[in-house]
């Protein structure tokens, strides 16, 4: 199975976790998170390879093979798809369930619940995570149908699940969740009269965090691009000089733009193997943006470029810092910050982030309050660089593959690595932060873009 990292609602580590629980598929992680810690945890998930993007589908495919290889070298051995607990023994290859050498029928979302019980014997399984690993969620509906499957497995079982049951166990966040852990014969009755009880303090319900309410302003596009120097380098003087006039013709297209006070646009070159060049594009609407990348797609120095990576969303505000009472949209630092001009500096340096959901560094979870003395505590760095680095936060939820969208700007690169790297020891990061490619430019006009495309 070839799985990627960045999912809708879940992520590639927990898919790759259930697949184990059931069987031994390989499985080749494909991602563009290149760290060392990402491709650890894909490898402590089960994984059996990490390739990063972009990659040659030739090297892909010699991995699947020999992945396959591999499998197929390996003895048959019935251990590797037996699960036992107890006196409960699950065959993942055929699928059968029997207690103490019965059969047990169940259905097919009882099977898959057992299965992830049993794979984490002696573990404690949050109901949340267990909720998440089965439909991507973790509503109070999702707990009640939990609830439900989990009585009848006891009934069909005649025994607890994965020797399991249930205690109260207060997380971080202040809410009291069911949780399943192992347990003594006797105490199902109480046991799953208690993991119902799955509630805050308020009426006996699950506790939603409560979102931070967005400043949504222009949407952006980082158009990444490589260009192919085999076909520049084949064109005539003539069709390059064509090419070129036609280039310059769309930037002074974007600019107007700028000027006439609809959107803004910065162009750099970027330094490294990731992309060549960075069109950064804000405008109005998504649509303004989708017709500025088909008209670029359709003039000729197009032909001499390749896609190497995009990033749709849309300037954002979160209501963090906000003053409370106040109408944000009325005063003009916000509607500045929603509506920017992109800065001129020389450099940028551009990267996508998410917050973690990863079992208690769960950003999500998190109260309110507690989200927003984090936030201010991470802007307060920022602050420290102030006049030096500029910031352009987008959001991307819904819009992209990651949920933020991070953009600096100066005139001196080292102070992105300085805020950066300050940035990782504060708790919001550290903990709750999680860091895709990062990409940094020079910024470009008509005469270094005709010295840098000059043969």
């Amino acid at each position: 199975m070839l799985l990627d990292v960045v999912l809708p609602e879940t992520d590639g580590y927990s898919v790759c976790r259930e697949l184990r629980s059931q069987g031994d598929t390989p499985v080749i992680f494909l991602s563009c998170r290149a760290d060392e810690s990402d491709k650890i945890r894909g490898f402590d998930a089960g994984g059996d390879d990490y390739v990063t993007k972009p990659f040659s589908p030739r090297e892909l495919v010699a991995r699947v093979k020999a992945r396959l290889r591999s499998r197929d070298a390996r003895p048959p051995s019935r251990s590797s798809h037996v699960l036992r607990v107890g006196r409960l023994e699950i065959d993942t290859l055929l699928q059968r369930v029997t207690v103490d050498g019965r059969p047990v029928r169940l259905s097919a979302k009882e099977y898959r619940i057992l299965c992830l019980l049993a794979s984490r014997s002696g573990q404690t399984v949050g109901f949340r995570e267990l909720c998440r690993d089965l439909w991507g969620r973790d509503t109070v509906r999702d707990l009640r149908t939990l609830t439900v499957h989990i009585r009848n497995l006891r009934k069909k079982t005649r025994t607890r699940p994965c020797s399991s049951r249930t205690h109260r166990d207060r997380e971080r966040n202040g809410v009291q969740t069911g949780i399943m852990k192992t347990a003594a014969p006797g105490r199902h009755r109480h046991a799953s009269r208690e993991f119902h009880n799955c509630g805050s303090d308020r009426g006996g319900k699950c506790a939603v965090s409560e979102p931070v309410q967005t400043l949504e302003g222009w949407y952006a596009l980082h158009d990444f691009r490589f260009i192919d120097w085999n076909v520049w380098k084949s064109w005539t003087s003539e069709r390059r000089e064509r090419a070129l006039r036609e280039l310059f013709e769309a930037v002074a297209q974007y600019r107007r733009a700028e000027s006439e006070k609809r959107g803004s646009f910065a162009w750099y070159a970027i330094v490294g193997q990731k992309a060549d060049m960075l069109f950064l594009h804000l405008r109005e609407t998504l649509e303004q943006l989708n017709d500025i990348e088909n008209a670029f797609n359709k003039t000729a120095f197009a032909e001499a470029t390749r896609p190497a990576y995009s990033f749709v969303s849309v300037v954002e505000l979160s209501g963090y810092t906000a003053k409370p009472g106040a109408d944000p949209r009325e005063d003009p630092e916000i509607a500045a910050r929603l509506y920017p001009i992109l800065p001129k500096t020389e450099y940028v340096c551009f990267y996508p982030m998410n917050k973690r959901r990863l079992g208690e560094d769960n950003w999500y979870m998190l109260p309110i309050d507690r989200r927003r003395e984090l936030m201010r505590s991470h802007g307060a760095i920022g602050r420290k660089y102030h006049g030096v680095v500029r910031q352009i936060i987008t959001g991307s939820v819904g819009l992209d593959d990651w949920e933020w969208g991070v953009t600096l700007f100066s005139d001196d690169a080292l102070q992105f690595k300085k805020l950066v790297y300050e940035m990782r020891f504060d708790e919001a990061s550290a903990r709750f932060a999680e860091f895709g490619p990062f990409f940094v430019g020079r910024r470009l006009d008509e005469k270094p873009a005709a010295d840098m495309l000059a043969l």
